[in-house]
């Protein structure tokens, strides 16, 4: 990561940014939409949205919020995290996930976990070289609800 950048938390300003960037991983939004999302996310103290801004540019983000399950302790998890194809491997997705990690922390939460599709091998190395270890592996199922 170099001098211009810097982490920082995300605003509604960076909505148009961030919603491109997650488009590069396969997840295009109408932009009224993705705006909406993320005004309820950075307004909710469950949630964190840090940005990965390099003189002014937004590069890269990270979503990480709090999960309750009632068979688990409460803990952190990573909802979503891209950095800019043309910016990978420069320490950007490292910086995102310490800011994730501080977070966690000062929630007091024992743990911080994140949940990669299955596809993502590149992805999967960088969250072993970050100290994650592998816990299981799973399907995600959905069901749309019926109107």
């Amino acid at each position: 990561m170099d001098r211009g950048t810097k982490i920082r938390r995300a605003g509604l300003k960076d909505a148009e940014a961030l919603r491109r960037l997650a488009a590069q991983l396969g997840y295009p939004d109408v932009a009224a939409a993705f705006r909406a999302r993320l005004r309820r996310i950075i307004r909710s103290p469950r949630h964190a949205v840090f940005v990965a801004d390099h003189e002014g540019v937004p590069c890269g983000w990270l979503h990480v919020r709090t999960q309750l399950f009632l068979e688990l302790p409460e803990h952190a998890e990573i909802a979503g995290l891209v950095v800019d194809e043309r910016c990978r491997s420069g320490g950007l997705g490292a910086a995102l996930e310490r800011a994730a990690q501080r977070w966690a922390r000062e929630k007091r939460l024992p743990a911080l976990r994140v949940r990669c599709n299955v596809i993502r091998k590149r992805t999967h190395g960088f969250y072993l070289r970050r100290g994650f270890e592998l816990e299981k592996t799973q399907k995600v199922f959905m069901r749309r609800v019926p109107r």
